[in-house]
Parts: C-alpha cells; sequence; structure tokens
C-alpha cells in the first residue's frame, strides 16, 4: 500500500519511488528479474516493466478479471494465483497462461520449487507437493495432523524448511511429503525465513533468529531492530543479497 521502491545501490542504503499511474496503489507483491519487473496488487491487476522501472504496462490480459492471490519467481518463470488456477506470465506477449490447477482450487499463500518437485502452501487445507510440476497434488502428511497455513518455504542441502501464520515451523526431507514441527521455542506468530549457505534465519513481528543447525536450536539476531517490525498479523520480509541480510516490515533494516 506503501507505493513500489527500488534501492539505487547494492546496499540498500539509498531508495526511490517508482511513480507511474498505472502502478496500484494496493501494491502487495514485486517480482524481478534481470529484464522484467512485474507488479501486483491486492486487488489490482498486475502491470509490467522492461526498462527498469522507467514504463509500465498494463499486465493483466489472460487472468480473466480475478485477482492475483500470490506472485513468485520459480525455477519456471513468473507464476502467479487465481480462480484456482497457476499461470505463468509470457513477457513478450504480456499475457498469462495456464500453468496448473491450484491443489483442489484452494486458494494459496506460498509456493516454491525444486525441479521436478512444487510445493505449496494452501489457506484452509494445509501444504501440498506435485512430483511433476503441478500435473497432479498431493496433500503432504503434518505431524499431529495439522494444517498449518505456510508463508515461506527455503531449502537446505535438500532438506525443506517453512515457516506458518501461526503453527511454528516444519521441517521436511522428501520435498513435502511429510513435515514434522520444530518446536524450537520461536514466538507463535506469522514468521519468514531466509537462508545464506547453512545458515537459516527467522523473523517474526518480535525478532529475528539465526540457526546453525538445520533449525534444532535458534539464538536471537534482534539488536538493532526496532520491535515490533511489522504490524500483527504481518509476517515481515527477509533477503539475503550481496553479503547482507534485509528485514523489511514497518521499515528496512539490514
Amino acid at each position: 500500500g506503501g507505493g513500489v521502491f527500488a534501492s539505487v545501490d547494492q546496499e540498500g542504503d539509498v531508495w526511490i519511488r517508482f511513480l507511474h499511474e498505472l502502478l496500484p496503489a494496493d501494491a502487495r507483491w514485486v517480482v524481478a528479474t534481470d529484464t522484467l519487473l512485474v507488479v501486483a496488487g491486492s486487488y489490482s491487476a498486475p502491470v509490467c516493466s522492461v526498462d527498469g522501472g522507467l514504463d509500465w504496462m498494463e499486465a493483466g490480459q489472460g487472468l480473466g478479471g480475478g485477482a492475483v492471490e500470490l506472485l513468485k519467481l520459480s525455477c519456471d518463470g513468473v507464476l502467479g494465483a487465481s480462480l484456482g488456477r497457476f499461470m505463468r506470465f509470457e513477457a513478450a506477449a504480456r499475457e498469462w497462461e495456464v500453468y496448473a490447477s491450484t491443489p483442489q482450487n484452494e486458494e494459496v499463500c506460498q509456493l516454491s520449487c525444486h525441479y521436478p518437485f512444487l510445493l505449496c502452501g494452501t489457506r484452509w487445507q494445509g501444504p501440498y507437493y506435485s512430483p511433476n510440476w503441478g500435473g497432479y497434488w498431493v496433500q503432504g502428511e503434518v505431524e499431529g495432523g495439522a494444517l498449518p497455513v505456510f508463508l515461506s518455504v527455503v531449502e537446505i542441502n535438500e532438506v525443506c524448511f517453512a515457516a506458518s501464520m501461526s503453527s511454528g515451523l516444519f521441517r521436511s526431507n522428501d520435498f513435502g511429503g511429510h513435515w514434522v514441527a520444530l518446536n524450537a521455542g520461536l514466538p507463535s506468530e506469522p514468521m519468514t525465513l531466509a537462508v545464506w549457505k547453512e545458515c537459516m534465519f527467522a523473523a517474526g513481528r518480535s525478532g529475528v533468529w539465526l540457526s546453525t543447525n538445520l533449525g534444532e536450536t535458534w539464538s536471537n539476531w534482534s539488536e538493532g531492530l526496532s520491535i515490533p517490525i511489522a504490524r500483527m498479523g504481518d509476517e515481515p520480509v527477509l533477503l539475503v543479497e550481496g553479503g547482507f541480510l534485509f528485514a523489511g516490515g514497518g521499515g528496512i533494516w539490514k
């Protein structure tokens, strides 16, 4: 809702705001590649830029007027979820093509890939995985029969980790087939994850934590942050880039 910004240096010290009449006032997702920017709002149609944000073009063709529930850069290009389908964005034609159905045509909140597996978090039915790029979906088995809402999925040495809305962290050793809880004393709040080599970072509104042993134990890394770093009910954003760990919520820290 605050607009779309870009850092003009690799260290995130200086930011500029993109100003264009097509940019959605409710901007929620930004996907960037070397040659493409795609922005989508909670209710607004996506727009794209192929010149680093100097000019923007409408990019909602093919979505059928549906809102974008999720926008992700995957192993197979830019994917969006809308109306029970995953759509892939074709930059040259500026339109979306049907890629796969979402699990049970459910609303989705997370997507990650490890060829040829897709991992998907749904809003109401827990995690699913597909062994063939969305050809069919299988519901993952979660310890205790829980149906966590996954917000973030990362991978270290072919082990998958997921952060949830309110159920903590989970680990899977078979690319989403089975999940076990990591009850490591982290707070029960919306969390997000990032990795650098074998270090895993977790962030919630009450701080940032670091694990160097695949999530078994965590140390607090919140010195210098203004707590809370995100609004109630929201998860922060974590990014590892250029030797820095960035955290975004009510501000941006590194």
